[in-house]
């Protein structure tokens, strides 16, 4: 072998213990504990920032061996939020909000929801096909059972009920403006808990949804004690209810 072909073949051979030092040596670097939990707090800051309510946690890995951070009301210690954290880049890969006010808010729909005062809300009888869940409100039983307490006091008995816990309860509900548009919106406990439905697929059924919301936050719950909700799948059995404005769950 020449001088000259000695030479690049050193200088080739340097290149490639450069590339492997790099890709396998920096790139694989990874980000601390606070900073993935900075990477969150960047992405969810419209409603995380300044929020003493909430505790984030890293609470696993993924399948990807992407860092897993929870959020969590530090009041209720239910769960409000996850994220999933690439843990060389930062990058947030998967998010799921479970509370709807933060959904709202994250979306923009709580802004553009606020907009539209001229609403009025009525129970109706017909069916809820065509609707599909729209906003996430509640999962905890203690909870949901203060929604279903306000919507007893707005809107009498369900149009359908049953002690299955993927079914407990559906209001079929017409959200109408001023000017005779109108929306149906479902209000139903089910497998994923309580949510808001309608037609995704309507302009302003985000917002509607909203504001019913708003509407039953704002509602004092009527005494109510359901028994025996029972899962099928587990046939786990609890109950809940309201009595004088105070919610409980079994």
């Amino acid at each position: 072998m020449n001088k000259r072909k000695s030479i690049l073949l050193s200088i080739a051979v340097a290149g490639c213990v450069f590339f492997l030092v790099s890709y396998f040596g920096e790139d694989q670097k990874t980000l601390s504990s606070d900073e993935i939990i900075q990477a969150v707090k960047n992405d969810c800051y419209s409603w995380c920032e300044d929020n003493e309510d909430l505790e984030m946690m890293i609470t696993g890995r993924d399948e990807r061996n992407h860092i897993i951070v929870g959020i969590v009301n530090k009041l209720t210690h239910s769960p409000d939020a996850g994220f999933h954290v690439n843990p060389r880049t930062g990058e947030i890969t998967r998010k799921f909000i479970l509370n709807g006010e933060y959904q709202a808010i994250e979306d923009g729909i709580k802004e553009s929801a606020s907009l539209i005062k001229d609403v009025t809300f009525s129970k109706v009888d017909g069916n809820d096909s065509g609707t599909s869940k729209i906003l996430g409100i509640a999962y905890q039983s203690e909870e949901i059972a203060r929604y279903r307490g306000s919507l007893i006091t707005l809107f009498g008995e369900p149009n359908n009920g049953s002690t299955n816990s993927e079914q407990v309860f559906t209001y079929i509900i017409k959200a109408q403006r001023s000017d005779g548009s109108s929306w149906i919106l479902t209000a139903y406990e089910g497998q994923s808990g309580f949510a808001i439905g309608g037609t995704k697929d309507i302009a302003l059924s985000t917002e509607m949804a909203y504001l019913l919301k708003q509407k039953l936050d704002a509602t004092v719950p009527s005494d109510f004690d359901e028994k025996d909700i029972t899962s099928p799948d587990t046939g786990e059995v609890y109950s809940y209810g309201c009595k004088n404005g105070e919610c409980y769950a079994n």
